[in-house]
C-alpha cells in the first residue's frame, strides 16, 4: 500500500479513497477507548502510581498495518497539497494519529465524508500554523572568533561571539533556570565554544528545519575552512562542538618482531592536529576581505543564501551544493577508501553529464576547467583517470595503499578545491543564471575543447 492509494489521477488529496481505511480504523479505536487505559508511573523516591492517560498513545495501540495506512494517507495529504518542501512526514503522521485517538473522531457515528473533509481541515491548518513560525536554529560552534559586540553574516547566517548571544537572551534563559536548573549545563556549552551560529528557516516545521539547518551548516563550514589557511595540506578545523576530529587525534604503532610478540623494536607516535595555533582566527578578517569583492567565496555565499531563504536553485547552483557537501566530508576524513570515494564524488557533482563514459567525461571536463596550459591538461586528466581506477577498486573493498603517497592525495585535494571554486564563480555568471544554464556550459567544454583535444 502506496500514499498514492489516496491520491487522484491528479494527485490531489482524495476524501473518498481515505475515508474507507479511517473507517475502519475508527472501528479499532472506539473498542481500545471502552477501557480505560492506565500506566504506572514510578518518581525518583520509588514510589509508584497509577495514572490514567487523557490521550491514546495510538503509535503503540494500533497495529503495525493501521499505523502504515495512517503514515500513507499523511504523506498523501501532504503531496497533495503541495507541501512535501514545507512538512515533514513524521509531523503530520503525529498530528493525524492525534486528530484520530481524539473523541471527536473516534465517537463519531457514520463518519461521512463531510466529516473527513473536517478532520483534513483541521490537519491543514495544524500545518499551516506549525509552519508559519520561522525556527532559528542556534549552533554551537568552534574554529574561529569574533570580539564582543561583532556579528560576522555567511550566507545568511549569523555567527556572533557567544558571550553576547547568552546577554542577548539573558530573559529568557534566567526564565528557564528559575523552573528548571535541568536547563543549566546546555547554556554552560555556549559558554564553552567560540561562536554562536544562528540559521532562520521559514515555512518549514521543527523536523525539516533541523534538516535544512544541517545542510546549510555542512556548506557554511566548507566555505570558511577554504578561506581559512591551511597547513601542511591540512584544513583548519570550523565545525560544530561535539564533532568527530575536534582538536586532535593521538595515537601510538608499536614496531613489534613478528617472531616474538614481547620484543618491542620501535614505537611510532602521531598527533594529527585540526587547530594549528592556540590562537582562535578572527571570523571577521578571514571573511571581511573576500566580501569586498566579486570572490569565489562571496558566489558560494549567493548559493547558500539562496537555499536558505527558500528560493530554487539553479541546475548549475544544485550542483555546486552537493560538491560543497562531498568536499566538506572530505576535508576530515582519515580513511583512505573513503577520502578517494568523496573526492571522487565531488567532481561527479560538477561535471556528470552523462556525456559519454563516467571517467574519461570527468576527467576531461576537469582538466579543462582548471587547467591553464595543455600540459596542465594533460597532468590533471591522467590524475583523474587514476583517481577512477583507484575508486573501483575503493567502492568494492579492495586495498588501495599502495597505489596512493601523499604527493598524489594533496594533488587530488587541490583539483577538487580549484574545480569546485572554479565551477562556483561560473554558476554565478549571468549567461548561466537560468534554467538551463549547466546544458550551455557543457555545450561550451564540448565546442571549445573536445575537438580541439587536451
Amino acid at each position: 500500500m502506496s500514499e498514492n492509494m489516496y491520491s487522484t489521477k491528479k494527485g490531489k488529496f482524495s476524501h473518498e479513497l481515505a475515508l474507507k481505511d479511517l473507517k475502519e480504523i475508527q472501528a479499532s479505536i472506539r473498542l481500545i477507548a471502552e477501557r480505560p487505559l492506565t500506566m504506572t508511573h514510578t518518581n525518583s523516591d520509588g514510589v509508584s502510581e497509577v495514572v490514567e492517560l487523557n490521550e491514546l498513545p495510538l503509535d503503540i495501540l494500533l497495529k503495525e498495518n493501521q499505523k502504515r495506512v495512517v503514515v500513507n494517507i499523511a504523506r498523501s495529504f501532504i503531496k497533495g497539497h503541495k507541501l512535501e518542501e514545507n512538512v515533514s512526514d513524521e509531523f503530520t503522521y503525529g498530528k493525524l494519529l492525534k486528530l484520530i485517538g481524539s473523541k471527536s473522531f473516534y465517537l463519531t457515528e457514520s463518519f461521512s465524508i463531510s466529516d473527513s473533509v473536517s478532520l483534513f481541515e483541521n490537519l491543514r491548518t495544524i500545518i499551516e500554523e506549525e509552519i508559519s513560525t520561522t525556527k532559528m536554529s542556534i549552533v554551537a560552534v568552534l574554529g574561529a572568533s569574533l570580539k564582543r559586540g561583532s556579528s560576522c553574516e555567511i550566507g545568511s547566517v549569523k555567527f556572533m561571539n557567544p558571550l553576547d548571544f547568552i546577554d542577548n537572551h539573558k530573559l529568557l534563559f534566567d526564565g528557564i533556570l528559575n523552573h528548571n536548573q535541568g536547563f543549566k549545563p546546555y547554556l554552560e556549552v555556549f559558554k564553552k565554544c567560540d561562536l554562536v551560529a544562528q540559521v532562520s528557516i521559514k515555512n518549514r516545521d521543527t523536523a525539516m528545519s533541523k534538516i535544512l539547518t544541517n545542510q546549510i551548516m555542512k556548506r557554511v563550514y566548507t566555505l570558511i575552512r577554504l578561506a581559512i589557511p591551511s597547513c601542511g595540506g591540512r584544513y583548519n578545523f570550523f565545525g560544530t562542538l561535539g564533532e568527530e576530529y575536534l582538536e586532535s587525534r593521538f595515537s601510538l604503532l608499536f614496531h613489534i618482531d613478528p617472531s616474538n610478540e614481547k620484543a618491542l623494536k620501535a614505537i611510532s607516535v602521531e598527533c594529527t592536529s585540526n587547530r594549528f595555533s592556540d590562537s582562535n582566527v578572527d571570523l571577521m578578517e578571514t571573511i571581511l576581505p573576500h566580501k569586498q569583492l566579486d570572490h569565489w567565496s562571496t558566489r558560494i555565499e549567493k548559493i547558500i543564501s539562496k537555499f536558505v531563504n527558500g528560493k530554487e536553485l539553479t541546475d548549475f547552483e544544485e550542483r555546486i551544493w552537493v560538491a560543497l557537501y562531498w568536499y566538506g566530508e572530505a576535508m576530515t576524513e582519515r580513511e583512505l577508501n573513503s577520502l578517494i570515494i568523496k573526492y571522487a564524488t565531488c567532481l561527479e557533482s560538477l561535471f556528470n553529464s552523462r556525456e559519454g563514459g563516467i571517467s574519461e567525461q570527468i576527467s576531461e571536463f576537469t582538466a579543462h576547467v582548471i587547467g591553464g596550459t595543455k600540459d596542465e591538461r594533460i597532468n590533471i586528466y591522467s590524475s583523474i583517470k587514476k583517481l577512477y581506477s583507484i575508486r573501483s577498486n575503493a567502492v568494492h573493498g579492495g586495498s588501495i595503499a599502495s597505489s596512493l603517497n601523499s604527493d598524489f592525495l594533496s594533488q587530488i585535494m587541490g583539483v577538487c578545491e580549484k574545480a569546485l571554486i572554479h565551477m562556483a564563480y561560473y554558476s554565478q555568471e549571468e549567461c548561466y543564471q537560468n534554467l538551463k544554464g549547466y546544458e550551455k556550459f557543457v555545450q561550451y567544454i564540448l565546442r571549445e575543447y573536445r575537438f580541439s583535444g587536451i
